[in-house]
C-alpha cells in the first residue's frame, strides 16, 4: 500500500515563522528543553494541516479549552505548509489557520479542497485517502451515517499528549458519542489492518444505499397508489391490456355515433317514425315505473325486516346482560339446586331416580330449571354469538337497501330523460328535421367522450404506475445483489481479520513482555483493546506501555504486509505521562528498535515523528535528533525578534 512521508514543515504567520529541518525516512526526533517550547505545537501543525481540528488554534475557543495557543491564536495571515510525499509523488499542502480549506500544489497544478462536509461531498480526506489506496465508504450506525475520514484513521496513527493513555484511541475533540462509538472504533482499526474489511465497509455502504433506494421506490410507489385511491374508486381498476383494448372499443363507438349523426342530418323526419320512436319511450317509461315499483315493495320488505332484526337485537343484548348479572351472583347465591326444597330451601338428600317430593323420575328426561356457572357461561356465549349473527344481519340489510336507494335513483334518472325525450319527439311530428334523435346521440357522444377521457387518464396513471413497479423491482434486484456481495465480503472480511488480529496479538505480546515486568499474556479482544494478564489490574506505569506498543504493532505489522492500507507513518507526541518514570519510557521507546531491524529485513520504507524532553529516549537514538527546542530556541520565532512563548 502507499506511504505517506512528511518531508518538511513551515509555519507563517504575520508575527510568527517556523521552518522545521528536511525530515527523513525511519526516526524523527524532536527534543525539547521543557514544557512550552514548542514540541507539541509542531505535531498539532502537522496534523492541523492533514485535516485535524485544533482547539487551540482557534481565535475564540468559547470555554472549551483552558487555554488557547496564543502565539497561533493571535497572529494574523498565518498559515502552515506541509511539503510531503507520497508513494513518490510530491504534494504541496497549504492551510490558513482557522479557514476551512486546504491548497493542495503539485507541477503546475493548484486544487482547493474544504476540510469539513458541510460545504462539499469530496473534500480533502478523500483526496489524501484516495492518493493512499485507502478506500472511502459511508459508516453507518442507527439512523446516522457519515464517510470516514483520514482523521478517523488518525486516531491510531497519531499518539498525542492530551488524550487519555488509558484509551487506546485518540480522543477526537469534538463530544459525538455516535462517532466515538465502539463500533466506529472497530472500523477504523478493521480499515487500518486489512484490504478486505475496505472492500467490506464499502459495499456495506453500497448495500445501505440500495436498501434507502429500494425503501424510496417503495415509498414513492406507495404514494402514487394512495393518490390514485379516489380515482380508481370511481372506475374500473384494469390492466394495462384491457385499458387499451376499452379504449379501442370506445374509439370505435365513438366513430359510429359521429357517421350516425352525420347520417341523420341527411334523412327527413317522417310522423309514422316520429309515433313508433313514441311508442317505445312510452313502453320504456312503463316499465321503468312497474320496476321502481317492485323495488319500493321491496325496500319497504327490507326496512321491516331490518326493524325486527333491531327488536331481535335488543331483546338478545337484554338476555345477555340478564345472564351476566345471573353469573356473577350464581356462585354466591347458590338459591336453587336439585337437590333443594323448592319450599323451605333447605339441602334434600334426594335418592337417585327420586323426585324430592319421592316420585320415581328419570333423570335424562325432564325440563332442566337448574344449572351450573360452566352452563351458563355456554348460554352467555350463545347468546353472544346470536348478537354478532344479527350484526351481521344488520349489515347485509343496510347494503341490501343501499343498493336499491340506488337503483330506484337510477330509474328515476332514467324516468326524467324519457319524459324530456318523450317532450321533444312531441315537437318533432311538426318538423322534417331529426332534432331529438340527433340530440340523444349527441348526449351519447358527449357520454363516451368523457368515459374516453377517463380511459386515457387511466391509461396515464397505468403507464406511471408501471415505471414506478419497474423501478422498485430494479432497486430490489440491485439490493439482493448488493446482498450477495456483502455475504461474501462479510466472510472473506471475517476471516482476514481474525488473521490479523493473531499476528497482532503475537507481536502485542512480544513488546508488551520486553517492557513490562509484570506481563505473562497480551492480546486484543473482540473490540481490538488490549487485555493485559486476562484483564488483572494495571499499574499506572504501565498504561503508557499499553498503549504505546499497541501503535508500534500496528506500525510493524504494516511493514511485512503491503497489503494492509496503514500509511506506515506514526506522530508520537511526549509520551512521558500518567507518571511513567524515564527508565521505563526508555525501555518503550527502545522498541522502535524492533520496528528499524524489520524495515532492514523488509527493505521498506516508514516514518515515525516522536517529540520527548530532552534526553528522555534510548541513548542509541541520539543520531536520530533533527531538532532541539530549548527556552532560547523555540519553535515559532519572532519576526520582530520578541521571544515566543510556544
Amino acid at each position: 500500500m502507499a506511504y505517506l512521508k512528511l518531508l518538511q514543515i513551515h509555519y507563517s504567520g504575520k508575527h510568527y515563522e517556523y521552518t522545521s529541518p528536511v525530515l527523513s525516512n525511519g526516526l524523527n526526533i524532536i527534543e525539547g528543553e521543557t514544557n512550552g517550547v514548542g514540541k507539541s505545537t509542531l505535531i498539532n501543525l502537522i496534523y492541523y494541516c492533514l485535516g485535524g481540528r485544533v482547539e487551540q488554534f482557534t481565535k475564540d475557543t468559547k470555554g472549551k479549552i483552558a487555554k488557547k495557543h496564543v502565539e497561533i491564536a493571535t497572529d494574523e495571515d498565518n498559515s502552515v505548509e506541509l511539503y510531503i510525499e507520497i508513494n513518490g509523488h510530491k504534494y504541496l499542502l497549504r492551510r490558513f489557520i482557522n479557514h476551512n480549506e486546504i491548497f493542495v500544489s503539485y507541477g503546475d497544478t493548484i486544487e482547493q479542497y474544504n476540510v469539513y462536509r458541510q460545504k462539499s461531498d469530496y473534500i480533502f480526506s478523500d483526496w489524501l485517502m484516495e492518493k493512499l489506496g485507502i478506500e472511502v465508504f459511508e459508516i453507518y450506525q442507527a439512523r446516522e451515517n457519515w464517510k470516514i475520514n483520514f482523521t478517523d484513521l488518525m486516531r491510531l496513527i497519531y499518539y498525542d499528549q492530551t488524550s487519555d493513555p488509558r484509551k487506546i484511541f485518540k480522543d477526537l475533540g469534538t463530544e459525538n458519542f455516535l462517532s466515538d462509538s465502539i463500533e466506529i472504533r472497530k472500523a477504523v482499526f478493521q480499515t487500518l489492518v486489512g484490504k478486505a474489511n475496505s472492500d467490506y465497509y464499502k459495499a456495506l455502504g453500497e448495500f445501505k444505499r440500495a436498501e434507502v433506494n429500494k425503501e424510496l421506490k417503495r415509498n414513492t410507489l406507495e404514494a402514487f397508489l394512495n393518490a390514485i385511491v379516489d380515482i380508481s374508486a370511481r372506475t374500473d381498476d384494469l390492466n394495462m391490456g384491457f385499458l387499451l383494448e376499452k379504449r379501442q372499443s370506445m374509439q370505435v363507438r365513438l366513430d359510429k355515433l359521429s357517421r350516425a349523426r352525420e347520417a341523420l342530418r341527411n334523412v327527413v323526419n317522417t310522423p309514422t317514425k316520429t309515433l313508433s320512436e313514441l311508442q317505445e319511450l312510452k313502453s320504456q317509461l312503463i316499465d321503468n315505473e312497474l320496476k321502481i315499483g317492485d323495488l319500493r315493495r321491496n325496500r319497504a320488505t327490507l326496512r321491516n325486516e331490518y326493524v325486527r332484526l333491531e327488536q331481535l337485537r335488543y331483546e338478545r343484548i337484554v338476555e345477555v346482560t340478564q345472564l351476566q348479572k345471573i353469573i356473577l351472583s350464581h356462585d354466591h347465591l347458590n338459591l336453587f339446586s336439585p337437590d333443594t326444597c323448592p319450599y323451605c330451601l333447605q339441602p334434600v338428600e334426594r335418592i337417585e331416580g327420586k323426585c324430592v317430593c319421592g316420585k320415581p323420575i328419570s333423570e335424562d328426561d325432564y325440563e332442566q330449571f337448574f344449572y351450573s356457572s360452566e352452563e351458563y357461561l355456554d348460554i352467555l356465549k350463545s347468546k353472544q354469538k346470536s348478537v354478532e349473527t344479527i350484526d351481521l344481519a344488520l349489515n347485509s340489510c343496510t347494503m341490501d337497501i343501499d343498493k336499491l336507494e340506488t337503483a330506484i335513483a337510477q330509474l328515476n334518472s332514467g324516468i326524467v330523460k324519457i319524459r324530456n325525450q318523450i317532450r321533444e319527439l312531441g315537437s318533432d311530428l311538426s318538423s322534417t328535421y331529426q332534432s331529438t334523435q340527433i340530440k340523444r346521440i349527441d348526449d351519447e357522444i358527449l357520454t363516451v367522450r368523457d368515459d374516453l377521457l377517463n380511459i386515457e387518464q387511466q391509461i396515464k396513471l397505468e403507464e406511471k404506475r408501471q415505471v414506478l413497479e419497474n423501478d422498485l423491482s430494479k432497486a430490489s434486484s440491485e439490493l439482493d445483489l448488493k446482498r450477495i456481495a456483502l455475504q461474501k465480503l462479510n466472510l472473506d472480511s471475517i476471516q482476514d481479520i481474525n488473521n490479523k488480529t493473531k499476528i497482532f496479538s503475537t507481536i502485542y505480546q512480544g513488546f508488551m513482555k520486553d517492557v513490562y515486568s509484570k506481563c505473562r499474556v497480551a492480546a486484543i479482544d473482540d473490540d481490538y483493546l488490549p487485555v493485559i494478564n486476562n484483564g488483572e489490574y494495571l499499574e499506572a506505569s504501565a498504561i503508557v506501555s499499553q498503549k504505546l506498543m499497541y501503535y508500534l504493532t500496528i506500525l510493524k505489522m504494516s511493514l511485512g504486509d503491503k497489503s494492509m492500507p496503514y500509511p506506515r507513518f506514526l506522530m508520537i507526541d511526549t509520551p512521558e505521562t500518567l507518571g511513567i518514570d524515564s527508565n521505563n519510557l526508555i525501555r518503550a521507546l527502545s522498541k522502535i528498535q524492533d520496528i528499524i531491524n524489520a524495515v532492514k529485513e523488509e527493505n521498506t520504507n516508514y516514518q515515525i515523528i516522536l517529540t520527548t524532553d530532552i534526553g528522555k529516549y534510548p541513548a542509541s537514538f541520539k543520531k536520530y535528533v533533527i531538532e532541539q527546542l530549548t527556552v532560547a530556541n523555540k519553535l515559532l520565532k519572532s519576526r520582530h525578534n520578541e521571544s515566543s512563548d510556544t
